[in-house]
């Protein structure tokens, strides 16, 4: 099936490449843009990409596209440097010349008299780089989209020693040079920490907090009801319990299983607290370690069908309801009182209504 694009940044009859023409994006469109300025004001009219870069428009439309090696020849804008026999430049002899660095048997990419960076790869350090079976030559920074790229980068890897170095470093005028191979596996790992691993880090520790602070909440009503009162509660109770804290966080619990927190309450108490099973029905009863495992049962039977424990899920199932108002009127003031409700700023809970 023909490509909906065409290539803009062709030389000849678009006809002579068989590459696929893949549309433009920001990114590859804002590259396109710096080398088009570079090229107008550095290179000028003697430059085979005159017209083009005169034709090319501010933005770009859904048919606009470009073949892989197109793009590549016309972003790879290449500044002229005066001669040495210019007088503001300088005789090789002077500051034209280069100091060769070495550190450890390696250069470093540090500037020269003349005021650029020595010939290296501000990744590697090295000059030249064996890739493939061959040797792979250094490249040139010359556009700012790339170099903010890069820049942009180290901060994302948090890389301390880069930033010092070349974080206020003009990569175009100090024609900071690297090999392609070296940018392209640096920019990699800081889209994969900006794009996946950083975001689901941040989930996960979220998550995580969330976790720690309702299982405290739940020691608190452990510890005051079923350590020190001596009740008897079935385990499916307390892991609803746990559930519902959690959606008060604002955190999904639905698939967050009973034998997790059991794993949880056994690390948090070890021996003091025991877990009988009491039926397959019924599951597993928590418990004083004091008190014996029949005796536990039978008082978690009575207990699950006192007026107390209905008043409790029933306080329970209502603070949920109220709690959810923060989602939906997110301006609350915490605690929630009846004076707040009062003033309108959130509508009851239909469930508290029913209950009045």
């Amino acid at each position: 099936m023909a490509s909906p694009c065409s290539c803009i940044l062709h030389l000849g009859p678009a006809g002579n490449t068989k590459e696929p023409v893949k549309p433009f994006d920001d990114k590859t469109w804002q590259k396109v843009q710096a080398a088009k300025s570079l090229r107008l004001s550095v290179v000028g009219s003697s430059s085979k990409y005159a017209v083009l870069c005169e034709q090319l428009a501010e933005g770009y439309k859904s048919t606009d596209g470009y073949h892989s090696s197109c793009y590549k020849n016309f972003t790879a804008v290449s500044v002229k440097k005066p001669k040495k026999s210019d007088p503001a430049q300088g005789s090789s002899g002077d500051q034209g010349g280069h100091s060769s660095v070495l550190r450890s048997g390696v250069k470093t990419a540090v500037a020269t008299t003349s005021g650029v960076l020595e010939p290296v790869c501000i990744f590697c350090n090295k000059e030249r780089k064996r890739l493939k079976g061959s040797f792979e030559t250094l490249g040139q920074c010359e556009t700012f989209a790339a170099a903010q790229m890069i820049k942009d980068a180290a901060y994302t890897l948090e890389d301390q020693l880069f930033i010092a170095k070349f974080g206020d470093v003009d990569f175009i005028a100090k024609e900071v040079k690297y090999h392609h191979s070296c940018q392209k596996n640096y920019l990699n790992r800081a889209e994969r920490i900006h794009t996946g691993t950083s975001q689901e880090k941040s989930e996960q520790t979220e998550a995580r907090e969330i976790h720690n602070k309702a299982f405290e909440t739940l020691t608190g009503y452990i510890e005051t009801f079923v350590i020190n009162e001596r009740r008897a509660e079935f385990l499916k109770s307390i892991h609803k319990q746990y559930q519902s804290t959690l959606e008060e966080y604002g955190l999904d619990s639905s698939t967050y299983p009973t034998h997790a927190l059991r794993a949880k309450l056994q690390e948090r108490y070890g021996k003091e607290l025991t877990i009988s099973k009491a039926s397959n029905k019924e599951g597993s009863v928590l418990h004083h370690h004091t008190i014996k495992p029949e005796e536990a049962i039978e008082k978690a039977r009575i207990y699950a069908s006192s007026s107390d424990y209905t008043l409790t899920q029933t306080a329970l199932q209502l603070r949920l309801e109220i709690m959810k108002l923060f989602k939906t009127c997110p301006q609350l003031p915490e605690p929630v009182t009846p004076d707040v409700l009062k003033r309108g700023q959130a509508e009851p809970p239909s469930a508290l209504m029913h209950f009045f």
